[in-house]
């Protein structure tokens, strides 16, 4: 995802999701090589609960992007796979 989309996602995660207002959320900048994602990633610092958990997962999906839980359960990251073709859909916070 390009730097607009990603705030805009930001935007969109605190306006829905309001179980996960005042947690670190973090926008990581693109890696060169690309192996695990296309672009910006959003990651989040919270502890993963299965209720805040459906509600990023409605978001990303409706972008086409992926979401990842670590294996602690105290970090989210939501990105574009690479390969991944640009779904064409305006953001509606901006």
């Amino acid at each position: 995802m390009n730097r607009k989309e990603a705030v805009s996602l930001i935007q969109e995660i605190d306006a829905e999701c309001k179980s996960i207002r005042s947690t670190s959320i973090i926008l990581i900048s693109p890696n060169e090589n690309g192996l695990f994602s296309k672009g910006y990633q959003v990651h989040i610092k919270m502890k993963a609960t299965a209720n805040k958990l459906q509600c990023l997962k409605a978001i990303a999906d409706q972008y086409g992007y992926k979401l990842e839980v670590a294996e602690d359960n105290w970090s989210v990251a939501i990105y574009r796979p690479p390969g991944k073709q640009v779904i064409p859909v305006e953001f509606g916070i901006m």
